[in-house]
């Protein structure tokens, strides 16, 4: 639940306990951490302005379709949207470190203390039998209400592992299989 009524859940950031993890402390503070802001796509395509980067690069005949500069601009962020997060996050003491507007993307870092302030949440370490020492958190993420829909995710606060190799994994040997022959 936020602290401010100004301030609202970004959708899709729920984070539950990772089951059979156990709490260790809360996370230091004073510890420095980058993380990427994810904001929406523009959202006001012309199909004048479609047709004009088609014109711009156009395609060869049997080539796949390639994403340029100016593709990657014209389906990219808007410019305002990420000026308005730039500044929300600058208000709450991070670094701006980049701006993408191809990538949709803020990078930003700061203390932890500054980020769990920023976006009304606690990050904690704990440790899980299978994925060991990680930092994570609970609940929902938030941002202004001006910036609900804008702001679409941020990544880097915890520091676990989210999913895992499709590739096949070597097959581990046990100390009681090594010295059997």
């Amino acid at each position: 639940m936020p602290d401010q009524p100004s301030m609202v859940a970004v959708p899709g950031s729920t984070r539950k306990a990772l089951p059979n993890s156990r709490f260790i402390a809360r996370s230091n503070p004073q510890e420095q951490i980058r993380i990427s802001i994810f904001v929406r796509r523009r959202r006001h395509l012309t199909t004048a302005a479609i047709v004009s980067t088609k014109a711009i690069d156009p395609q060869l005949p049997g080539q796949p379709p390639s994403l340029t500069a100016v593709k990657c601009v014209l389906y990219g962020a808007d410019p305002a949207d990420l000026e308005a997060v730039a500044r929300w996050v600058e208000s709450h003491q991070l670094k701006v470190i980049d701006t993408s507007v191809r990538l949709h993307r803020i990078m930003a870092e700061g203390a932890i203390e500054t980020v769990q302030r920023a976006f009304q949440i606690q990050l904690n370490e704990y440790e899980h039998p299978k994925h060991g020492y990680f930092r994570g958190r609970e609940g929902d993420l938030h941002v202004p209400r001006e910036l609900a829909g804008v702001v679409i995710g941020v990544f880097g606060l915890e520091a676990r592992r989210m999913g895992h190799s499709l590739l096949p994994q070597p097959a581990r040997t046990t100390r009681a299989a090594v010295g059997r022959s």
